[in-house]
């Protein structure tokens, strides 16, 4: 009954009904895990029977070839059917994300995004643990579980940030054993955090196995939206895929050296440096559509000391070093323009680095 409407209602829009709207409503009613296909499977071969049975012509489910257990699912009529929908779903089913769990209470989400605003103000600046002390306000307000997530996140970034990886770790994991929401992204960005967290934790002693287990983009084998991957998440893979084949590629250089002369080894460092560049192409591109000043100039301060680490070997044009100076000079541009990058010192210390050893050439 649940099942059939659900798809009354997003046909009411012309909409089809999709599996994380499904799953999330479920979860609303006490269902611990999403369902699987075998369930859902059941419930259409249910709904076909109650179809049957009561001789409603004309009225079917329809979904793409093979696609019945994963949707998204669509209801059609050939004759007018007039629905009456009992109780209180109207009410209570929204497929999309919120922020407190009274959605007609603007009391409390003025409360919310005021504590928010003074937490991502301290974190702008680098002052994590005050941040994480003005977020815990919002343990007495009743949050969405989206909005849930995004305060797991934020403190598991703040926590990154500080090194404190465990408790970071923790606030993944917080997310992960959630049950489905209306934003299925956060599931799959909270299993990248524990991937980055490794990273950071230990970049020369983790990169060679994240290398081998993160070739595919996050979520790629769970439920996506009908939008498809989760942006937030993609562009930090990027990110962190340009990250792992810079490593690659100095790993490479370095077992064999390089004697000026193009080898197998020299053509693979080529390869691995185009990908590279293109990882962070589409990372600073979904930074710039969604006009992420932070991500984006951390995207550029990693692209200019990836470029600025090819200096001396066999490269490809545009390594030189007044090249790579102006991949610095966009870096502090952003901070100049839009006071980008206040939490971290890594653009100085990726430019002192890079002035220290090319201040000859440079000068």
């Amino acid at each position: 009954a649940l099942l059939l409407a659900l798809l009354v209602q997003e046909s009411k829009s012309s909409r089809s009904l999709n599996m994380e709207s499904l799953n999330a409503v479920v979860a609303q009613r006490g269902q611990s895990k999403a369902l699987n296909r075998a369930q859902i499977l059941r419930l259409f071969l249910s709904l076909q029977t109650f179809f049957d049975a009561h001789t409603i012509t004309g009225l079917r489910v329809e979904t793409q070839p093979r696609k019945t257990t994963v949707g998204p699912w669509q209801l059609r009529h050939e004759v007018g059917v007039l629905f009456c929908v009992d109780g209180e779903l109207g009410r209570e089913h929204w497929p999309h994300p919120g922020i407190t769990s009274k959605p007609f209470d603007t009391e409390q989400l003025y409360e919310v995004l005021s504590v928010l605003l003074v937490a991502d103000a301290l974190a702008c600046e680098g002052r994590f643990k005050p941040a994480m002390d003005v977020l815990g306000a919002l343990d007495h307000q009743t949050l969405s579980d989206e909005a849930s997530g995004l305060v797991s996140l934020r403190l598991c970034s703040w926590h990154k940030h500080l090194g404190s990886f465990g408790q970071a770790r923790s606030h993944a994991l917080a997310v992960i054993e959630r049950p489905a929401t209306a934003d299925p992204g956060l599931r799959a960005y909270a299993r990248f955090m524990m991937q980055r967290i490794d990273y950071d934790e230990n970049p020369a002693g983790t990169w060679d196995l994240l290398w081998q287990t993160t070739g595919a983009p996050p979520g790629q084998h769970e439920p996506q939206t009908e939008q498809g991957s989760d942006w937030r998440t993609l562009a930090e893979w990027h990110n962190m895929r340009a990250l792992l084949a810079r490593r690659k590629l100095h790993a490479l250089t370095h077992t064999h050296g390089t004697n000026g002369q193009p080898s197998p080894q020299q053509e693979t460092a080529n390869t691995l440096n185009a990908l590279a560049l293109r990882h962070y192409q589409a990372a600073m591109y979904m930074a710039a559509w969604f006009r992420d000043w932070d991500r984006l100039q951390a995207y550029v301060a990693n692209l200019a000391y990836h470029l600025q680490t090819l200096l001396g070997l066999s490269k490809p044009p545009g390594t030189e070093a007044p090249s790579v100076l102006r991949w610095h000079r966009l870096t502090m541009a952003y901070e100049d323009k839009f006071s980008a990058g206040r939490d971290s010192a890594w653009e100085y210390i990726f430019f002192g680095k890079f002035w220290l050893d090319n201040h000859a050439s440079l000068s």
